[in-house]
């Protein structure tokens, strides 16, 4: 059973790689993921480094339930991510997205347990 694939660690690491200004290393774990599969440089690279490791994981990982959690990560469900991050946009390209609360930030709650066993944390907002 697979648990985890190669591509996406790597691009993950491209990820931690461009916010830590290491773009030459970021684009070549990019073209690493290309490269197995035979092809040649992103034609993504106009947009920016992480315009191309967002287009590549998207590309590489469709379908595979990894999608929320980039949105979550590039600022989609916060506003932090700019215009082209619009949530009302993306609602109505795809409706599945209005059962999204925007005050959550797309966070789950913190289970009650552990709000119990620890008052120095609080529920996430919203929850």
């Amino acid at each position: 059973h697979r648990l985890i694939r190669l591509a996406d660690i790597k691009l993950l690491y491209a990820e931690a790689l461009h916010h830590n200004g290491n773009d030459p290393d970021a684009l070549q774990q990019v073209q690493d993921v290309r490269n197995r599969v035979g092809l040649g440089a992103s034609p993504f690279t106009a947009e920016g480094v992480a315009k191309v490791i967002e287009w590549e994981r998207i590309l590489e990982l469709s379908g595979e339930s990894q999608r929320f959690f980039d949105m979550m990560r590039y600022g989609y469900f916060d506003g932090t991510g700019g215009a082209e991050f619009d949530i009302v946009k993306i609602k109505i390209r795809d409706p599945e997205f209005n059962s999204i609360n925007l005050i959550t930030k797309g966070y789950l709650p913190i289970p009650t347990r552990e709000l119990d066993l620890n008052e120095g944390i609080e529920q996430n907002l919203g929850w």
